[in-house]
C-alpha cells in the first residue's frame, strides 16, 4: 500500500546539540519499559511480564523446508525448562527428551529424529512459562516442508480389478494423494479395442478422467497408468492401490440392451421435406450385428422390406428412401429387429418409446413448434449463479445456419448465438448477467424450419414462440444475487435478513476495509436496502444496522454506503472483523448497499442483519450529536472533580471514525499485542463533551471493571480538541490498555473550550460467550478534576522564551505535571520558544532537570535529570513552539535554547518500494514478516527472513522479485543472523552455527553471475560455541562478533571480534574480546570503531556502544543513554546498526525496540551527540534496515502500515 507522511511524523526526538559531550551518567531512570528488570525509581520488582516467542526455525511461512530440518525456538527470556509444550500437525506431540536448551535457557533446539511428513507442518508452543511463572501465550506456526513423497492412487473408476464392467462406461478416472502436474501423464488401454480421450483435470488437480468409448465386451483390460507426477515432480508410486501401476478391470459379457441415441429425421419429426431427405440415418450407442441387412417400412396402409447399410463399425444405420416419401404421410421403420453383436434386442423404449422410428412427411404447411426445454415454459426458481445453458427441442428439422435468439428480462436485452445438437435441437447459452428473482423471456421466433417457415406463436407449449422462466430467490452471493426487503421480515419497522451461507462463496471485495492478505479469499455477502427517510440534514432518520455471527468464533467486517450496488465503490461506513456489529451511519434516501465479508478464508457463517431507520440523535454517548456531558447519563460529581461511571455493555457502535481499519492511527497509545487488533483498528466506543475555562489544565483518571467475562478487551481514553477525529487530529492525552486499575495523567489544554474524550476498546471484535452472553464493553470510570493554572505552571500558561539565552523567573510552586526524569516532589516553570531549525536543544547552567514538551502534550519530547551535564535536544518543525520545563529548587537559574540545522533522514517523507512478496514454484504467496536483514548494492535489494531463503529485487521496487531459497543452494546451514554485500558487489552470509569448526561466513552470490552459488569464504580457525551475531562491511573488511553472555553463567562466555578481507576466501582474524558487553546483536563498523547494539553487564544498561577496533576489550562508550533496544530482559532479537560513512561518519541509525529509528550524530567524534527517534514508523518484530553510505538514504522494513510487510526508503533532505 502507498506509505506517506510529513516531518510531524517524526518529532518525538531527543538530541544533543553539536558542542555537547555525552555525560558520564544519564538521566537515573534507565527507560526499560517492557522489559523484566525493575521499576523506573530503581527499585527490584516481581517479574511480572510474560515471556514471548520472538522467533522460530524454520519461520512461520517458510516453503521448501527440507523434511529433516531442525526446530528451534528463541524465547524473549530464560525459560522454566522443566514446562512446555510442542505439538506438530501433522506429527504429535514432541517429547522433552528430543529438546536441547542453551546456556541462557532462552533457545529450545528440538531434535529431529524422524522426517517431518511432506506438505504443510503447523507447530503449536503452549504451556511454556519464565522461571517466575508468568505463562507465554500460545503461539501456532506454519511452514512446509519440501515434498519428496510420491504421490499414488487412491481410488479410480473402474476400481481396480473390477469385474463386470460395462463396455458402455463413458470414462476412466483416477483420483491422486496430493495436486499433480496436469501436463504430465497418459492412460495406455491395452486388452481390447478402445478409443480414450484426453485428460480432463479436476479444478484442485487431484482427479483426472479420460472420456472412453468403443469397449469390448468380455475383455480383462490393462490401463496403464504412465508418466504422471505432482507438482513438485514425484513420479507416481505405483503402490499401494495400483500394486504394479496398472488399473485392471475386465468388462461383463455383453448383455446390454443396445440404444438408438439419434436418428434423421429425428423421433416424431413432422413437415419432413422429401426433396432433402434419401436416406433416415440411425445412430447406436454400440456396434450392432451387420448381418441384420433389412427392415420394415410402413406408410399406415402398407408395408415393404427394404435394404440398409451400416458404417461406423456398426454405430450407423443408412437406411434408402429416395423415391418412397409423400406428402401428408406419416412413415414407421420397425427396428426392433436390430440387435448388437453379442444378440441382444435393442432398447424399444429409450428414444423410440415403441421400437419405430416414426416422422411425418408433409408439404410443410405446419410451423415449427417448440415441443420441450430446459428450463421449462414458465418454470421458477432457475438456478442462474452457474453458467445458464438453455436446450429447446423443435417438432421438425430446422434451418441450421439461423442461429441467432433474443433474450431480455430486468431493462437489458441480448442478441445470442447458439448451436444445433442434432436438427431438432438447438441450444444457447445465457450470459452471465442474470440477477436474481427476474422473468427473463427468450424469443426464438427467428428460427425457420427447412422451408422457411417460422416459429408457431400459438402453440400451446410457449404460446407466443418466447421461452419465459424465472430466476431463483437472490441468496446475497453478489449485486445481481443481492437481497433485498422481499427476502427479511418486517417487524416493528425492522428488517431482518438471516443469510444463509449456502449461497455465499465468492470474493467480491465488498468490504474494502477489512484487512487483506494477498492471495486470501474472503467470502462476501449483500444487502440492497431502499431507505425511505432523508438524511438528518433534511430532518430525516439515521440507518441503524446491525449484524450478529451464530457461531462465538466467527468474525466478519460490514461495510454501508448509498447508491447502486458497487463493490467497488468507496464505502460510508467501514468497519473491520467482529462477531457483534452495531453502525449509525447518516444516509440520503434511495439505495443503500450492505455488504458482510468472512475475517479469513473459512467459510461463511449463518449472519442475522438487520435494518431499521431510527429518529436522531443517538443514544447519549454514542457519537458526537449527543455526547456524554456534564448533568447526562451516568454522570456525577465527586468533590472537585466530574466523574462519568458507563455501565458494562453500554457502548454498542464504533463510531471515531467512518472506517475503523487503521484507527489505532486515531488513537495513538493503543497497543493491542494482537496483531490482527492492530490493523483492524479500535471497537465499539463512546465520548465525553468537556468544557474547559481558560489557565486550566485537567488531571484525568481512568479506570475499569467487569463482571461478565475477564476476556472482555481493555480500553483506551483519549482526548481531542474536536469531536471528529482524523488522523491530522491533535492528540491531547491518550491512555492505553486499562482494565481494572486507575491511571492518572494531567492534560495541558492549549486554549479554554469543549474537550473530547474518546473511550475506545482496543480489540475490534465484540465479545462474545456461550456462558456470559454478548459484552460489548467493560464498565468504564472516567473522572476529570480541572486544576487552575498560574503563570508558568504549564506549558498552555509558560512564560515567553527565546532562542538563546533566558533567565528562570522561579516563581512557580507547583508541580502540575512530572516530566518523566524529575523527582515527584519538585516544582516546575514552563518557558515557550519558538523554533526556527529543525533541531532544538536546552542546557541549564546546573544540575537540575530540565525538559521539553510540545504544547497540548503531557509526555516529553525529552527529559534530562541533570541539563548542565546532558542538554536535551528534540527534532521539531521549524516555525512551532516548544516548551522548556525547569526543575525548580536544583540551583537554575539560567538556561539556553540553541538551534541548528539536521540533514539526516526522518524529515523528508518515505517513498515506498513496490517489492512484492516473493512466491514459489508452486505460485504459493510467502510470508516474509519475520525479517532478519537487509542490504543493497549496484541496484540489487536482498532481504532474508528466515535461514533457508531470501528475496532479491531491485532496490527501487522495479521489475519482478525473485525468490532464493533451496533451488539456490541456500539452507539454515547457510542463511543466519546478517547479510551484507562487500565493495566488490559480492554478497555474504553469516551462519549462525554454534559449530566450532566453520565454515561460518558463505559467499552467496558474486554480484554478477544470473545464479548464487554459495561458496564457504573463512577457514583455519577455531570459533568458540556461539553463533555469529551480526556483521559490519567496511570496503572489503567483513568485521563480525559472536554473542557473549556474562551474567548468569557458569563460564565467562564474552563476545569474540574478528575481521575477514572478503577479496578472497581466506582465515579470520580474532581482533579481540569485551568483557563489559553483553547480549550484543548488532553491529556497525569505520575505519577506526565498531559500534556494539548490546547491554553493560554491570548496570544492565542497553545502548550503543562504541569500542576501537585495534583494542576491542577498551572500555565501551555509549552513544545512545537512555534508549531502549530490546524488548526483554534476554534479548536475541536482531538490531539494525549503520554508520553514514568510513571516516568520521555523520550519523549512526539503529532500530530500537519498537522498530522505530534513532540516530547518534558524528558518532566517532569526541563529542557525539545522541538524538534519538528519527523515524517513528515500523513494529517491535521488525528489524531489517539498510543504509546507503553514498546517498544517506535508509532502507527498511515494516509492518506498520501493511500487514504483511512493506520496504520503505527515507531521504535525506
Amino acid at each position: 500500500m502507498p506509505f506517506t507522511t510529513s516531518p510531524l511524523r517524526f518529532h518525538r526526538l531527543r538530541l544533543l546539540a553539536l558542542a555537547m559531550v555525552i555525560p558520564a551518567a544519564a538521566c537515573g531512570d534507565d527507560d526499560r519499559s517492557g522489559t523484566d528488570l525493575g521499576s523506573p525509581d530503581g527499585s527490584v520488582s516481581g517479574d511480572t511480564i510474560a515471556p514471548t516467542l520472538r522467533s522460530t526455525e524454520p519461520a512461520d511461512g517458510d516453503t521448501e523446508v527440507t523434511r529433516s530440518a531442525p526446530l528451534v525456538l528463541r524465547f524473549s527470556e530464560p525459560m522454566d525448562l522443566e514446562v512446555g509444550s510442542i505439538v506438530a500437525t501433522p506429527g504429535g506431540p514432541i517429547p522433552m527428551a528430543r529438546w536441547t536448551w542453551d546456556r541462557v535457557g532462552s533457545t529450545l533446539s528440538v531434535e529431529t529424529t524422524a522426517s517431518w511428513a511432506a506438505g504443510e507442518i503447523n507447530i503449536a508452543v503452549t504451556e511454556f512459562q519464565d522461571p517466575s511463572g508468568n505463562v507465554m501465550e500460545p503461539y501456532e506456526f506454519t511452514f512446509e516442508t519440501v515434498d519428496d513423497v510420491r504421490p499414488f492412487v487412491l481410488s479410480s473408476t473402474p476400481t481396480e480389478d473390477e469385474t463386470g464392467v460395462s463396455a458402455n462406461i463413458e470414462s476412466l478416472t483416477l483420483t491422486f494423494s496430493e495436486q499433480m502436474d496436469e501436463t504430465r501423464g497418459t492412460v495406455a488401454l491395452l486388452g481390447g479395442a478402445a478409443t480414450v480421450g484426453g485428460a480432463e483435470w479436476s479444478e484442485d488437480g487431484t482427479v483426472v478422467t479420460f472420456p472412453l468409448s468403443d469397449l469390448e465386451y468380455d475383455r480383462e483390460y490393462d490401463a496403464e497408468v504412465r508418466g504422471f507426477r505432482d507438482v513438485f515432480g514425484n513420479l507416481l508410486d505405483p503402490e499401494p492401490y495400483l500394486v504394479d501401476g496398472i488399473l485392471d478391470f475386465t468388462t461383463r459379457e455383453d448383455d446390454e440392451a443396445p440404444i438408438v441415441v439419434r436418428a434423421d429425421p429425428g423421433e416424431g419429426t413432422t413437415d419432413v421435406n422429401p426433396g432433402t431427405t434419401s436416406q433416415v440415418l440411425v445412430t447406436f450407442n454400440e456396434p450392432m450385428d451387420e448381418t441384420v441387412r433389412t427392415v420394415e417400412f410402413s406408410n399406415g396402409t402398407e408395408t415393404m422390406t427394404l435394404d440398409v447399410s451400416w458404417t461406423d463399425v456398426g454405430r450407423l444405420l443408412r437406411i434408402p428412401v429416395e423415391g418412397l416419401l409423400e406428402f401428408d404421410t406419416s412413415y414407421s421403420i420397425d427396428l426392433s429387429n436390430m440387435r448388437d453383436r453379442r444378440g441382444n434386442p435393442i432398447d424399444e423404449t429409450t428414444y423410440l418409446l415403441d421400437g419405430s422410428l416414426d416422422f411425418t412427411v408433409s408439404n410443410d404447411v405446419f410451423d415449427p413448434f417448440v415441443s420441450a426445454s430446459t428450463p421449462a415454459e414458465a418454470e421458477t426458481g432457475v438456478n442462474f449463479r452457474d453458467e445458464v445453458t438453455v436446450e429447446l427441442t423443435f417438432s421438425e428439422a430446422m434451418d441450421q445456419t439461423l442461429t441467432t435468439v433474443v433474450l431480455s428480462g430486468d431493462g437489458m436485452t441480448w442478441t445470442l448465438d447458439g448451436a444445433w445438437l442434432s436438427s431438432s435441437v438447438f441450444t444457447v447459452t445465457l450470459p452471465s448477467e442474470l440477477v436474481a428473482d427476474t422473468v427473463y423471456s427468450l424469443d426464438v421466433t427467428m428460427l425457420q424450419d427447412l422451408t422457411g417457415n417460422g416459429v408457431d406463436t400459438t402453440h400451446m407449449y410457449l404460446g407466443d414462440g418466447i421461452l419465459d422462466f424465472t430466476t431463483a430467490p437472490p441468496g446475497g452471493e453478489n449485486c445481481r444475487d443481492a437481497l433485498t426487503a422481499a427476502q427479511a421480515t418486517l417487524a416493528d419497522g425492522v428488517y431482518t435478513w438471516e443469510i444463509d451461507p449456502n449461497f455465499i462463496d465468492l470474493d467480491d471485495g465488498g468490504t474494502n476495509c477489512r484487512w487483506d492478505d494477498p492471495g486470501v479469499t474472503r467470502d462476501d455477502a449483500v444487502i440492497l436496502y431502499e431507505k425511505v427517510s432523508a438524511d438528518r440534514a433534511t430532518s430525516g432518520k439515521l440507518l441503524r444496522v446491525t449484524a450478529v455471527a451464530d457461531l462465538t468464533s466467527a468474525e466478519f467486517a460490514i461495510a454501508i454506503s448509498s447508491g447502486a450496488c458497487d463493490p467497488t465503490a468507496t464505502m460510508d461506513r467501514c468497519q473491520t472483523e467482529s462477531a457483534i456489529h452495531e453502525v449509525y451511519v447518516d444516509l440520503p434516501a434511495g439505495p443503500v448497499q450492505i455488504w458482510l465479508a468472512r475475517s479469513d478464508s473459512s467459510i461463511f457463517d449463518d449472519v442475522t442483519v438487520t435494518v431499521t431507520e431510527v429518529d436522531a440523535p443517538l443514544p447519549e454517548g454514542e457519537a458526537c450529536d449527543n455526547p456524554f456531558t456534564v448533568g447526562g447519563m451516568f454522570h456525577s460529581t465527586v468533590g472537585g472533580a466530574d466523574r462519568w461511571v458507563i455501565p458494562e455493555n453500554y457502548l454498542r457502535a464504533r463510531d471515531i471514525s467512518p472506517y475503523s481499519v487503521g484507527d489505532t492511527s486515531l488513537v495513538s497509545c493503543d497497543n493491542s499485542s494482537d496483531f490482527t487488533d492492530y490493523i483492524n483498528g479500535t471497537g465499539v466506543d463512546g465520548v465525553i463533551r468537556y468544557t474547559v475555562a481558560a489557565n486550566t489544565a485537567l488531571r484525568v483518571t481512568v479506570d475499569g471493571d467487569y463482571t461478565a467475562s475477564s476476556l472482555v478487551s481493555d480500553f483506551n481514553v483519549s482526548a481531542y480538541p474536536t469531536c471528529e477525529v482524523t488522523p491530522t487530529t491533535q492528540e491531547l492525552y491518550c491512555e492505553p490498555s486499562i482494565s481494572t486499575f486507575d491511571e492518572t495523567q494531567v492534560i495541558d489544554v492549549p486554549t479554554p473550550g469543549d474537550v473530547y474524550f474518546w473511550i475506545t476498546n482496543e480489540d475490534a471484535d465484540h465479545y462474545r460467550s456461550t456462558t456470559s452472553g454478548d459484552v460489548s464493553n467493560r464498565e468504564v470510570q472516567v473522572t476529570i478534576e480541572p486544576i487552575p493554572l498560574d503563570p508558568g505552571d504549564f506549558c498552555s500558561s509558560a512564560y515567553a522564551g527565546i532562542v538563546g539565552a533566558n533567565a528562570v523567573t522561579g516563581t512557580s510552586d507547583a508541580q502540575v505535571v512530572q516530566p518523566s526524569c524529575f523527582g515527584t516532589t519538585t516544582n516546575v516553570e514552563f518557558y515557550r520558544v519558538t523554533a526556527d531549525q529543525a533541531l532544538l536543544s536546552a542546557a541549564a547552567d546546573a544540575a537540575g532537570g530540565i525538559a521539553l514538551f510540545l504544547p497540548g502534550q503531557s509526555a516529553d519530547l525529552a527529559c534530562s535529570a541533570d541539563g548542565l551535564a546532558s542538554p536535551v535536544s528534540a527534532l521539531v518543525t521549524p516555525g512551532s513552539d516548544v516548551c522548556v520545563a525547569v526543575e525548580m529548587g536544583q540551583g537554575i537559574s539560567n538556561f539556553n535554547v540553541a538551534t541548528a540545522v539536521y540533514d539526516g533522514v526522518g524529515l523528508v517523507p518515505a517513498v515506498d518500494l513496490p517489492i512484492e512478496r516473493p512466491t514459489t514454484a508452486t505460485g504459493s504467496t510467502v510470508t516474509i514478516t519475520a525479517d532478519k536483514w537487509m542490504t543493497v548494492s549496484n541496484g540489487r535489494l536482498v532481504y532474508s527472513w528466515s535461514t533457508s531463503a531470501a528475496l532479491e529485487s531491485a532496490a527501487d521496487g522495479s521489475g519482478p522479485t525473485i525468490y532464493r531459497s533451496s533451488t539456490d543452494g541456500l539452507s539454515s546451514s547457510i542463511l543466519g543472523n546478517d547479510g551484507l554485500f562487500n565493495a566488490n558487489g559480492a554478497l555474504f552470509a553469516l551462519d549462525d552455527t554454534t559449530s566450532t569448526s566453520g565454515p561460518r561466513i558463505w559467499r552467496l552470490w558474486d554480484g554478477r553471475s544470473p545464479i548464487w552459488d554459495p561458496l564457504p569464504w573463512d577457514s583455519g580457525i577455531t570459533y568458540h560455541d556461539e553463533d555469529i551475531a551480526a556483521g559490519a562491511m567496511v570496503g572489503n573488511t567483513l568485521y563480525y562478533m559472536t554473542e557473549g553472555y556474562i551474567t548468569g553463567t557458569t563460564t565467562l562466555d564474552y563476545p569474540r571480534f574478528y575481521a575477514l578481507d572478503t577479496s578472497s576466501p581466506g582465515t579470520p582474524v580474532l581482533l579481540g574480546v569485551n568483557t563489559d558487553i553483553e547480549y550484543q546483536t548488532g553491529l556497525a563498523a569505520d575505519d577506526t570503531y565498531l559500534y556494539v547494539a548490546g547491554e553493560l553487564d554491570s548496570t544492565g544498561e542497553e545502548g550503543v556502544f562504541r569500542i576501537p577496533i585495534a583494542n576491542p576489550s577498551a572500555t565501551p562508550v555509549n552513544l545512545t543513554p537512555g534508549i531502549n533496544i530490546y524488548t526483554s530482559s534476554s534479548p536475541s532479537q536482531p538490531v539494525a546498526v549503520f554508520v553514514s560513512g568510513t571516516t568520521s561518519p555523520s550519523f549512526l541509525y539503529v532500530r530500537n525496540a519498537d522498530g522505530h529509528v534513532e540516530a547518534v550524530l558524528n558518532p566517532a567524534a569526541a563529542s557525539p551527540a545522541y538524538i534519538g527517534e528519527v523515524i517513528d514508523v515500523g513494529g517491535s518484530s521488525d528489524y531489517a534496515m539498510w543504509l546507503d553510505q553514498a546517498s544517506g538514504s535508509l532502507y527498511l522494513f515494516e509492518t506498520d502500515s501493511e500487514s504483511t510487510g512493506n520496504f520503505l526508503r527515507f531521504d535525506t533532505p
